[in-house]
């Protein structure tokens, strides 16, 4: 849920950055689809490595997972507010969510802070009894005799 509002907050920031770029420079509102893809690509990517960072496995799946329903919920705004019809351009922008949001989510477990030095699978080698006697150890005892 987290994810969802932090990509919500880059497409804030996104879109007011458009608005700027639109208004002060020359560019031309017929590029602004392009401009669209990459503002929904990084707001998926942020989602999911918000989503990644809060969950402790699968980040692809929880990050995909907010990139898809960031795309959805877009979509479902679109449909509503302006009378959008399902098109080409929408399919992009989902699968891209989905994708950025699932990238994103492996980048957040893989970066997640561990305050206490606890990994899910740290547990099962740390069971595996290492010897403290060490080769070169055993080395010096056998020359000794």
């Amino acid at each position: 849920m987290s994810g969802l509002v932090y990509a919500f907050i880059w497409l804030v920031i996104g879109t007011l950055i458009l608005s700027m770029l639109l208004y002060f420079s020359s560019m031309q509102e017929t590029s602004l689809p392009n401009y669209t893809y990459i503002v929904h690509g990084i707001c998926g990517l942020f989602g999911g490595v918000v989503a990644g960072r809060r969950s402790a496995r699968r980040g692809w799946y929880h990050g995909g997972l907010t990139g898809l329903i960031y795309g959805l919920v877009v979509l479902l705004i679109g449909f509503l507010s302006l009378d959008q019809s399902f098109n080409g351009h929408n399919a992009v922008v989902l699968a891209l969510c989905l994708l950025a949001g699932a990238i994103g989510g492996m980048t957040g477990v893989n970066t997640k802070k561990n305050l206490n030095n606890h990994h899910p699978y740290t547990s099962k080698i740390r069971a595996i009894n290492i010897p403290k006697i060490s080769m070169v150890q055993n080395f010096c005892n056998l020359t000794r005799k």
